[in-house]
Parts: structure tokens; sequence; C-alpha cells
């Protein structure tokens, strides 16, 4: 367990009698007046915006940053909390090696309030087969630098507590850790404010404007704001950000799911054994993943069908379908609306989405995995929506058609973990500078140019 101010936040923040499906974050303000110009307007106070305006602002890059509700108040504190390289599709591998080493370095800018620290990260294989599979894996992964090992059952059973999960070994990252959802990104946030960047809550961006063809600025709810550049990272809010200025960015939202535990003894892990997923918190409780998503049946679902196709069936297994109240509020948004009108931003300030329905399974099937977890409680449930894309590839790039415009989104549920690392790499596109890694497999232009998209494993 992590002592300390970092504890004493969490203990502040997340109160045990918090009701499910309430803000896992408190409602903050930063900012109170809107600048007149910046170099660089962030739309989205989520982990990838934050990082992005650090980023910039460590740099000497003017930025702003529009939250339409409060800062990482949506998915960005609903998430497991892991920072992996862990089973990362061998694409994907640069970015989070990239953004491991980024959250390394955040103590600095940050107090070390984050909560990040490396207990190693465990996926446990219950067959032969799995294990295989960690062993393909990790013969293309290790070209690229990552360090995970395969551990024998016995090596593998000193890892984690005591399981009723049969356990033929393990692949293991020691370097892999994690970080604390509901404070990491209000951290960040501080850190980008005090190398002066302005962080404006309450504040949706309408749209963009150009002047000829390129960015000029932005306008909020309150007002106007000439910049040079604008980052979209508004997760499950971008597609339809950009499809406002007939800008299609194919995202879909599935909801996650997640609780976590009074606390108890036990050790600091990060474990995946089977379909569940498990961290030690920061006050010595615990959060537990559902092994299930759940994908609400929306009018831009069938539209987009066959375009997302691959990437259900990818998730299948875990992914149920659900029509209800959510095809009607899409049916109902707009689709597009006036810079000096109401947008849907502005109605919608921090989505919320009630736990899981079978969330008491998932606690009796944690239990019975991990029975020191009955020494505890489920003190708190959520849900949050996480935006996907049709390869399940994050899109992190410039927007060719309109100069200065660039999109940062689509994590397919690996944010929190990607975030400082895409931030950086969101910085880098927007200053000039040279990438840190290559940025080709998150090119917007993937999904039009006749690329075959494969989904990431």
């Amino acid at each position: 367990m992590l002592a300390g101010a970092a504890a004493v936040a969490l203990a502040a923040g997340l109160s045990s009698k918090r009701a499910s499906g309430a803000p896992r974050v408190a409602a903050r303000a930063f900012d109170g007046s809107l600048p007149t110009s910046v170099d660089v307007v962030v739309v989205g106070g989520g982990i990838v915006g934050v990082s992005t305006a650090l980023q910039l602002a460590l740099r000497g890059v003017s930025v702003a940053i529009c939250e339409k509700g409060y800062v990482g108040a949506e998915q960005s504190s609903r998430a497991l909390g892991w920072v992996r390289v862990t089973g990362r599709d061998p694409r994907d591998i640069p970015l989070n090696l990239e953004s491991r080493r980024v959250w390394a370095g955040l103590d600095a800018a940050t107090a070390g309030q984050t909560g990040y620290h490396t207990p190693g990260l465990l996926y446990v294989a219950s067959n032969a087969s799995e294990l295989a599979d960690y062993e393909s894996w990790l013969s293309h992964a290790r070209s690229l630098g990552v360090d995970s090992i395969i551990l024998n059952a016995e090596q593998a059973k000193a890892h984690i507590p005591a399981t009723s999960a049969t356990v033929v070994g393990a692949l293991y990252t020691a370097a892999d850790g994690c970080a604390e959802p509901t404070l990491a990104t209000g951290a960040i946030a501080d850190g980008a404010r005090n190398g002066g960047a302005r962080i404006l809550t309450q504040c949706a961006v309408r749209g963009y404007e150009t002047k000829a063809g390129r960015i000029s600025g932005v306008v909020t709810e309150k007002g106007p704001i000439a910049c040079q550049a604008v980052l979209v990272a508004g997760g499950i809010w971008s597609g339809l950000f950009c499809g406002n200025h007939d800008l299609d960015l194919p995202l879909l939202a599935v909801g996650s799911y997640l609780l976590r535990t009074s606390p108890l003894d036990g050790p600091d892990i990060c474990v995946r054994n089977g379909a569940n997923g498990l961290r030690r918190n920061i006050d010595g409780g615990y959060t537990v993943g559902s092994p299930q998503e759940l994908a609400d049946i929306t009018p831009e679902m069938f539209t987009r069908f066959l375009q997302f196709l691959p990437a259900l069936m990818s998730r299948w297994s875990m992914t149920r379908l659900h029509l209800g109240r959510s095809f009607v509020d899409a049916w109902n948004t707009p689709r597009h609306w006036r810079l000096d009108a109401q947008s849907p931003f502005e109605r919608d300030r921090v989505h919320e989405i009630a736990p899981a329905p079978w969330s008491a399974a998932v606690w009796r099937d944690a239990v019975t995995l991990y029975p020191f977890l009955g020494q505890g409680s489920v003190i708190e449930k959520w849900g949050g929506m996480i935006d996907v894309t049709p390869d399940t590839l994050p899109v992190i790039s410039a927007i060719e058609r309109v100069p200065g415009l660039f999109v940062a989104g689509g994590f397919s549920g690996g944010g929190f973990g990607a975030g400082p690392g895409a931030g950086k790499l969101a910085a880098e596109l927007i200053t000039g500078a040279r990438p840190s890694i290559d940025p080709s497999p998150y090119r917007y232009t993937r999904f039009f140019d006749g690329s075959k998209l494969t989904v990431a494993h």
C-alpha cells in the first residue's frame, strides 16, 4: 500500500458512501476567465487532454483546456488503472513503452500525486493453450524492447494470492504497473496549470473556426478563443464534435464496468486471471474489473455495422448488446448545430451510466477465484464509456483537410495507461517536433485511404 499524501487524497475524494453511478471525482473548477487567445486549445479534460496540455506547457506553448464538465470526470477516472505493455498489439507497444517512461517522470510535475508505481503485471495461464499464446506474443514483442518473461507454475503462484484457478504459468512484466484513476488526471492537470496552461471547466467547445482554410479559433459556450491549433480529445464525444464539421471520425461507445472493495490485507498486485482483472488500490482495497462490456444499440451502430464488425467480433466473447434508453437518447441528439446555439455537450456535462446489473456475479466469482477477497466487501461499483475505433487502435493524428486540427481518441479501453505517452506524441505532432515514436499506426487517413484494417489484439 502506498502511504502519504496520495493515499490521503484518495480517501478524501472517494467516500465509501458514494452512491453507485455517481461521479468518481469531485466537481472542481480551475480557471474562471476565458483567455482571448492561446496557441493551442485542447477540447476535453480527460487524461489524454491534460497530458497533452502538460507536454505543450513544458515546451513553452500557451494552451487552454476546455472541458464541458469537470476534469477527469468521465472514463479517465473509471478505468482499472493499469499502465501496461503486457499483451498489447505489437503496433501499439512503442506508444505504451513511451507512456511508461512518461508516467515514471511525472512525479516532478505532479508532486507524486498520481499514485503511479510498478508492482509488475501478470497474465496468468490456466492451461497450455493460454501459455502458448503468451509465448507467441512474447516472441513478437521482445524485439520491440518489451521486458516481459514467461514464468512457470511455481513462479507464477509466488506472485499472486492463493487462487482456486489452475495455474500452469504466466506472462510477467516487472516494469508494468498502475496509477490511481481518481487522482492521476487531476494531478496532471495541476502540473499543466503550474506550467502555464489554462483549464476551463463547465466550458464546452461548440466548434472550431477557420481562416484561409486553417484553424483560427474555437467557439465555446462562454465565448471565442483565438488559436492556431485545436486538439480534439473528448473521448466518446469526439466523433459527434467532428461530425458537426462534416468530418467522419469513426467511433462507437462501449460500457465498461468495475467495482472496488473495502481495505483488506493482501498483496500489491496487478493481475489478470482468466477474464478477471485485479488491482491493489493505494487505500488498501482492490479494484475488480468486469469481464463483460455492454454495447448499447444506437442508430450509429446500424450505420457503422459493417465498418465495426471486425472489432465487434474480436470483443464478442466479452460484449453484450443492449437495446434501451440510449437508442432514443442518441436518436434525439442533434448531429449538427450552429456555433451560436447550445451544443449537445452542454446538455450532458458528465455522462453517467448505471453499474453493471451483473456486478453481484462479478464479485461472487472474484471471491471464488481469490478467497482472500472475502475479508472485504464491495463499497463502490460503477460504469464508464470507452471509445472504440474499427481496428481498436487509437487515432493520434493531424487532420490534413483542416490544417491546425488534431485528434487523439479511440483508445478502445487502453487510454488511461497510454494517456501520458499519447499526450507527448500529440504535443510533438502539434508543434512539429520529431515524434518520439512512429505515429503512422495512428494516422486518421487509414480509415479512408484503402488501408487494410486489422483489429488489434
